[in-house]
C-alpha cells in the first residue's frame, strides 16, 4: 500500500500495526528523517520497550539463513521488535523480497527497509505497492512547488527569521536533498544567532544545493 503525503501523519499513529514498512526514494535525507520518525512513534505508541534490531552484513557472512532466524525472536526485555535493514548498504532486495513472501508477517516482528537507490519498477517496490498490509513511504526531491514548504519547516525548527526575498532566493538554490536543506538551514540559524539577516548575508554564506 502506497501512503500518500497527505496520509503520512496518520499513518505514523498506526505504524506499529503494520507487519513492514519500506521507506524509499531519491532523497536520501528524507529517507533518513522518515525512518526515525516512524521509530520514534512506534515506541510513543507501543506500551513498553522496543527493541531496535539493526541487520548487518556480517550476519549474513556468519548465516545464509539470518533474517529468517531472526523474524519471530523476540526480545527478553522488550515488548516489541523491529528489524531494521538499510538496502543501501547491504543491497540484497532480492534476499529480502523472498522473506518477505516466505514468512508469515502477522506472526513475524516488525520489518523496516530503507533504501534511495530502487528504480521505481524493482519487484521489492511492487510487493509494497500490492500488499494492503504493507506500507510505502516515497522520499522524491523537492519540487519548486514544494521546497519552499521544507524551507520553512526547517527555518521554523530553528527559530529563523526569512524574508520572503530570501525565501524565494533560497528555494532557487536548495532542494536536491532535504538533508542538505536542513543543514544549510541551521547554519545559516547559527550565523544569525537570533538577529535577522539580510539577503547579503545569505548570498555570502550560502552554497548552492539546487537540483
Amino acid at each position: 500500500m502506497l501512503v500518500k503525503e497527505w496520509e503520512y501523519n496518520n499513518f505514523l499513529k498506526s505504524a506499529h500495526n503494520f507487519p513492514s514498512i519500506f521507506v524509499n526514494g531519491s532523497d536520501r535525507g528524507k529517507v533518513t528523517d522518515r525512518t526515525k520518525e516512524i521509530i520514534n512513534n512506534i515506541k510513543l505508541n507501543i506500551n513498553g520497550d522496543v527493541d531496535i534490531l539493526d541487520i548487518a552484513s556480517e550476519n549474513f557472512i556468519d548465516s545464509k539463513s539470518y533474517l529468517y532466524e531472526v523474524a519471530y525472536q523476540k526480545s527478553m526485555f522488550s515488548l516489541f521488535t523491529v528489524i531494521r535493514i538499510n538496502l543501501d548498504l547491504l543491497k540484497i532486495e532480492q534476499e529480502v523480497e523472498k522473506f518477505l513472501i516466505d514468512i508469515d508477517s502477522e506472526k513475524s516482528n516488525l520489518i523496516l527497509l530503507e533504501s534511495n537507490y530502487l528504480k521505481t519498477n524493482a519487484s521489492l517496490l511492487n510487493l509494497f505497492k500490492e500488499r494492503k498490509n504493507f506500507a510505502l513511504i516515497n522520499c522524491y526531491l523537492d519540487t519548486s512547488k514544494n521546497i519552499t514548504n521544507t524551507i520553512n519547516k526547517f527555518a521554523k525548527k530553528y527559530a529563523l527569521n526569512l524574508e520572503i526575498s530570501s525565501l524565494n532566493y533560497l528555494s532557487t538554490r536548495l532542494g536536491n536533498d532535504s538533508m542538505i536543506t536542513e543543514n544549510e538551514i541551521k547554519k545559516l540559524a547559527l550565523f544569525a544567532n537570533g538577529n535577522n539577516l539580510t539577503l547579503e548575508d545569505i548570498l555570502n554564506c550560502l552554497g548552492d544545493n539546487s537540483s
